[in-house]
């Protein structure tokens, strides 16, 4: 059976990180959640995609947006009350951002030609009958 559910009333806005091969960290996408399944795919309404680098950062305003729950590396509530930017960090126009953040990441690439990504290590759930997850306690 397939399961979708719709948020309605209380509006909920998000961040998630999604897995973009190439991209250390991901994209984070900042989106109001209007609808999931039991896979974890999301629709995301109002849409932005922000990019940071440094003491700045660009967005770009992507609109709806469907993400598959298989490229979620992380899904965090925003508090309203707080700003989603740090206001201390300087907007500059999204190609900038990108352009900055593409020439960080090739540089990192060059430091440590080796690392291919980052293990995201999360603690065993309660449905787990094995004690540890982590390949040293096997």
């Amino acid at each position: 059976y397939w399961h979708v559910l719709t948020v309605r009333g209380r509006v909920e806005r998000i961040m998630v990180v999604v897995h973009e091969r190439g991209v250390p960290g991901g994209s984070k996408l900042f989106g109001t959640l209007r609808s999931f399944d039991q896979f974890t795919n999301l629709v995301l309404e109002d849409t932005v995609e922000r990019v940071f680098v440094g003491s700045s950062y660009g967005e770009r305003r992507r609109g709806l947006f469907v993400i598959r729950g298989e490229n979620i590396v992380l899904l965090a509530q925003i508090n309203a009350a707080v700003p989603e930017v740090d206001p201390s960090l300087e907007k500059i126009e999204w190609t900038d951002a990108s352009r900055q953040f593409k020439a960080h990441c090739s540089a990192v690439a060059r430091a440590a030609p080796n690392v291919g990504g980052c293990l995201l290590y999360t603690s065993p759930s309660p449905r787990d009958m094995r004690r540890s997850r982590m390949p040293s306690s096997a």
